[in-house]
């Protein structure tokens, strides 16, 4: 994989994550708008032959072409890679700002990690002293750092995903839509996460190709 330009385009617009109620669960969204830069001409290579670009007119569109790229598995397989924290390592009671530098791996079995914050660090259940804030706490499979405690909140649950648990769920939650009459696409991810990782993540996917 490789980052690019990406694909020629800039992020134009992003959106406030919002979110809504469905069966008690919170849900966000979190939205991008993006502008192909060039569309046409990355799609001939940068050539100028009219000949060239009329085949290319004739059989494809540069704004599908890019959305196929944006939402494919490859794609958000790497995002997985790049941004396991919210993707691999979840939580709906643990802000993401608190937790950094996650490391999962990608074989790993759906787990669990239980954690009470205390003032001079974090208590994993299981363990038998705490982790100061700031320390790399390292479970089987993945490890994070907690860089302080968060307030109003004394305890929470981390679950871990596989890597392609995630992938799937980055590519059901994922749209890319054409503007119409335009060369923007509006990403748009939806999932019960923070809505900070949220925000991180659609932006992310954006700048990741194969």
């Amino acid at each position: 994989a490789r980052e690019a330009g990406v694909l020629g385009f800039v992020v134009i617009a992003l959106g406030t994550a919002g979110w809504y109620v469905h069966q008690k669960i919170p849900r966000y969204r979190a939205k991008a708008a993006i502008r192909i830069a060039n569309a046409r001409q990355q799609m001939t290579n940068g050539l100028a032959q009219s000949s060239v670009q009329d085949r290319m007119d004739f059989f494809t569109d540069p704004l599908l072409s890019h959305i196929q790229v944006l939402t494919s598995r490859s794609v958000a397989a790497e995002v997985v890679r790049r941004a396991p924290n919210g993707l691999q390592l979840r939580s709906n009671d643990v802000p993401s700002r608190v937790i950094d530098s996650v490391v999962a791996d990608s074989a790993v079995a759906r787990d669990s990690i239980r954690l009470t914050f205390t003032d001079n660090g974090v208590l994993v259940r299981g363990a038998r002293r705490v982790v100061p804030y700031g320390v790399r706490i390292v479970r089987r499979g993945v490890s994070f750092v907690v860089k302080s405690k968060p307030r109003d909140v004394s305890e929470g649950l981390l679950v871990l995903i596989s890597a392609d648990a995630a992938t799937s769920s980055l590519q059901a939650n994922l749209e890319a839509r054409p503007r119409k009459s335009t060369d923007v696409i509006d990403i748009e991810y939806a999932a019960t996460h923070d809505p900070a990782v949220l925000q991180k993540l659609a932006v992310k996917a954006t700048r990741v190709t194969i």
